[in-house]
């Protein structure tokens, strides 16, 4: 409640997206007590479910653990690739916390994403086990790595009536 407004349009403008398309916003994390998956593919699921939609993917960094490498070249080469896509280093909470209410979706496995994003009343996909045996609100939708369970997320995270059910609360 005390973070400072800041106008909509002008955060849109210094990270480069365009105000008449809906955007999401993905940070992720290296998991790094996840032997199943590799980081890679984790990470390549998570971009090709977001590439099958409509939506400006809002990408910030993952954090300094192992796997930080892996992610940030599969970032790097997909925001090349995809105007869809923009890479920003941080948001920032200012920024960050006046985006999200605007959102469609936050995606990723951020504490951010079971913590902050569900006081915006907005879905949240939680992917993996990083964030596991922590306290989830009815807002965020978990998943597995895999593209189908991501996928299956995302259109959860859209559907109206999860929208309405979680816009009550």
């Amino acid at each position: 409640k005390s973070i400072k407004k800041i106008n909509y349009k002008t955060i849109l403008k210094n990270i480069n997206l365009n105000p008449n398309k809906p955007f999401v916003i993905l940070t992720y994390h290296p998991v790094t007590l996840e032997f199943r998956y590799s980081i890679k593919d984790q990470f390549n699921n998570v971009i090709k479910a977001l590439k099958n939609t409509e939506y400006q993917v809002v990408i910030t960094s993952p954090s300094i653990e192992v796997g930080r490498n892996e992610i940030m070249d599969i970032i790097y080469k997909t925001v090349n690739e995809d105007k869809n896509f923009v890479y920003v280093k941080s948001l920032g909470y200012n920024f960050l916390f006046n985006l999200i209410p605007f959102c469609e979706f936050f995606i990723g496995n951020s504490s951010c994403g079971i913590i902050e994003v569900p006081y915006f009343s907005k879905p949240s996909i939680n992917i993996g086990d990083r964030q596991k045996g922590r306290y989830c609100h009815a807002s965020v939708i978990n998943t597995d790595y895999t593209y189908k369970s991501i996928k299956k997320g995302i259109t959860k995270s859209l559907n109206k009536n999860f929208i309405r059910k979680i816009n009550k609360m």
